[in-house]
């Protein structure tokens, strides 16, 4: 993840990511990972989940 993350720092000169090109990202992600990524979106963007994806 820390790869992804630090590749989408290039994303600020290119702010037009599809959601495709997002979810091929993010697919393969471990548990561990996705929670990591929800605390940092929390922490640094204040987004939080409504609730579980059923």
């Amino acid at each position: 993840m820390e790869n992804e993350i630090q590749s989408s720092n290039t994303l600020e000169n290119n702010k037009h990511i599809s959601m495709e090109r997002i979810a091929e990202i993010i697919v393969n992600y471990t548990v561990d990972e996705v929670d990591e990524l929800a605390k940092h979106l929390k922490d640094e963007y204040g987004i939080e989940p409504l609730g579980k994806v059923k």
